[in-house]
């Protein structure tokens, strides 16, 4: 729900606001929230997982792979401590060694994909033995509703303008001024809030909090996570 629907709710917020203020012409006071919510926030809803996914593909290649999948390789830059830490953490976890540094340099790619199963296998498994597993859904979901976010970016600041158009014209002519003049400024915050704040750094930054959490919880559940 927070990483399909709220994207899109979020999006759709200046149509239903457009809405709230014209209450003396039922239509649009009746109607037009409705359509927002149930119409154009329907049928973002059904699109923004696919464009989540899909844009996915090029903030990976801007990470050069997911944060999980960046701190097993042995190609890293983080302490070697650590590094040697987290992996033993997920080879406890899936009961299988890791791709060694020799096969790592001989197909990145294939290693790569190692690691990342490795990484669902660890969080399949922290979820079915209940070890804090919650919160790696609360982190999955917030990562989910950002990348989802900015996936749908430039259609939600379409929507915006479009809406702060609409609403200075029907305020106009319904002469509800000081009405439509607090709703575009809902709908100016909302504007600003998808282009100050989604952006590929914001969807990096959550990624990186999931990261985080994974290890910790693995670090703080060895056996629950172990496999058996």
């Amino acid at each position: 729900m927070k990483a399909r629907w709220l994207p899109a709710l979020v999006a759709a917020g200046p149509i239903l606001a457009f809405g709230f203020y014209a209450g003396s012409n039922l239509w649009l006071g009746a109607f037009t929230p409705a359509l927002g919510l149930f119409g154009v926030t329907f049928v973002i809803s059904e699109l923004v997982r696919s464009a989540g996914r899909r844009y996915e593909k090029k903030l990976l290649r801007l990470w050069d792979g997911f944060p999980t999948t960046r701190a097993l390789r042995f190609r890293t830059d983080l302490p070697l401590l650590r590094f040697e830490r987290q992996r033993k953490l997920v080879e406890g976890a899936v009961g299988y060694v890791l791709p060694s540094r020799e096969l790592e340099d001989a197909d990145p790619i294939e290693a790569d994909a190692e690691y990342a199963t490795a990484v669902r296998t660890a969080i399949a498994r922290v979820r079915a033995a209940e070890a804090d597993g919650s919160l790696l859904r609360a982190e999955n979901a917030s990562y989910g509703f950002r990348r989802n976010a900015r996936a749908i970016k430039p259609i939600a600041v379409a929507i915006s303008l479009l809406s702060i158009a609409a609403n200075v014209y029907f305020g106009i002519g319904l002469g509800n001024y000081w009405a439509a003049a607090g709703t575009v400024f809902v709908q100016a915050a909302l504007l600003l809030f998808w282009i100050a704040f989604v952006t590929n750094s914001w969807v990096e930054e959550q990624a990186e909090n999931f990261t985080e959490r994974f290890f910790t919880v693995l670090a703080a559940n060895p056996t629950k996570s172990a496999a058996s």
